[in-house]
């Protein structure tokens, strides 16, 4: 069941991004040379809260733009809140940076997609520069979860 919930999640999530990008989050490039794409993490599962870290990014000659965001579903019977914290790192540079932190007061079965307040910019791209986004969830008075990361190279345009 994990499996298929991942599979719609990543299929909805990137359905809403209205991003021309193979699913394999390769990049693409669009009339103006400007490359894009949404790198999501697999889905993982807290109890009853299964959660997935994804971001996008658009690069010009020089830099990058990137977008973190996540996806939260609620399993169980009943409303859940849920705390999340998203950091990022540019593994050039190795140190890990706060990207945003919240709430979010789940439904039961509800699934929701939430985007990072806190745009960020990579001074550099080119294929020697991957970009790392990380993300942990909790609920109730549980610990925090295991962290869960996708990653990928920001190439120029």
């Amino acid at each position: 069941m994990t499996a298929l919930l991942g599979m719609s999640f990543t299929a909805s999530v990137a359905a809403a991004e209205s991003v021309t990008a193979s699913r394999s989050g390769s990049p693409q490039s669009d009339s103006n040379g400007i490359m894009s794409s949404p790198k999501c993490s697999g889905t993982s599962g807290y109890g009853m809260i299964r959660y997935q870290v994804c971001f996008r990014y658009n690069c010009d000659s020089n830099s990058c733009n990137v977008l973190g965001y996540l996806g939260l579903i609620n399993t169980a019977t009943t409303a859940r809140t849920v705390a999340w914290d998203m950091d990022y790192r540019l593994q050039t540079t190795g140190t890990l940076k706060h990207d945003d932190d919240g709430f979010a007061t789940l439904a039961a079965g509800e699934q929701r997609t939430i985007y990072s307040d806190n745009p960020q910019v990579s001074p550099i791209c080119g294929g020697h520069v991957q970009w790392v986004q990380y993300l942990v969830v909790r609920y109730g008075s549980t610990d925090w979860s295991s962290q869960i990361s996708t990653l990928d190279t920001l190439f120029c345009a």
